[in-house]
């Protein structure tokens, strides 16, 4: 939706490899909050790329030739089936870090909590019993309260709706785990690396002339730098954390 609002969400916008198209989408992806916003971006503009130019515009079917793409792994891949297409027949579950806790709490797995490859084996587990028109429906239920009960002002109103439909107990182990705070803590200062300090410091050399930046520049850095030492209570997991690469399809 922020990429559509900034006249950046088709393909010939995102497939012409500019790096001024890319600092443009890590900034939209950034503030409106998206956690992998650096290389999410580069990551977005190369499957435009490939659309247009390898596949003539139109979205491969096969589940396989996604895998090709940079960062496609298994959730991505499964997001793309149920959203990108209609009743795909290889539409799986998308397994996060929140349905893999709520799974793990509520005792609907038997996977092992420190097995490496969980969250495929989680999803696939589930998907032997569970219709596929529900698939969706279970990361809906998993997630939304989770992200809801991050922010420390949704408690009351939550707990309370839990107890009038009697889902208390099993409200509490779903979101079990989750810190809570008064805002979201994707501050995007934080995420801030010297690649991206780079790529602004150049772009901003080539505007303004480079007798000019010196001092300015300086002064940028300085303010990301300090802003990073800010201490925000922030919306994080405890435990669980996912390793790198756990995603991808076996």
């Amino acid at each position: 939706m922020a990429l559509r609002k900034m006249d950046l969400f088709t393909i010939e916008a995102l497939s012409d490899g500019k790096e001024s198209t890319l600092i443009k989408v890590q900034d939209v992806l950034r503030y409106a909050g998206y956690n992998w916003w650096s290389d999410g971006a580069a990551e977005i503009m190369q499957i435009a790329w490939n659309i247009k130019n390898r596949y003539d515009y139109k979205m491969p079917h096969e589940p396989e030739a996604w895998l090709q793409f940079r960062g496609v792994s298994r959730k991505i891949l499964m997001l793309i089936l149920q959203d990108g297409f209609c009743m795909h027949p290889d539409t799986g579950i998308v397994c996060d870090r929140h349905v893999t806790n709520v799974m793990l709490r509520l005792g609907y797995t038997s996977v092992d909590p420190k097995d490496k490859q969980r969250e495929i084996k989680i999803a696939e587990q589930i998907e032997q019993y569970l219709p596929k028109y529900k698939y969706r429906k279970l990361n809906e239920a998993c997630a939304c309260p989770r992200q809801l009960y991050a922010n420390a002002s949704n408690h009351a109103w939550m707990e309370a709706v839990a107890k009038q439909v009697g889902c208390y107990a099993t409200f509490m182990k779903v979101v079990k785990g989750v810190k809570v705070g008064t805002q979201s803590s994707r501050n995007p200062t934080d995420q801030l690396d010297e690649l991206v300090l780079s790529a602004a410091k150049k772009d901003y050399h080539l505007e303004v002339g480079a007798e000019a930046t010196g001092q300015s520049v300086a002064d940028a850095i300085a303010a990301v730098e300090a802003a990073k030492e800010v201490k925000e209570e922030g919306v994080k997991e405890e435990g669980m954390e996912c390793p790198d690469g756990i995603f991808a399809l076996l």
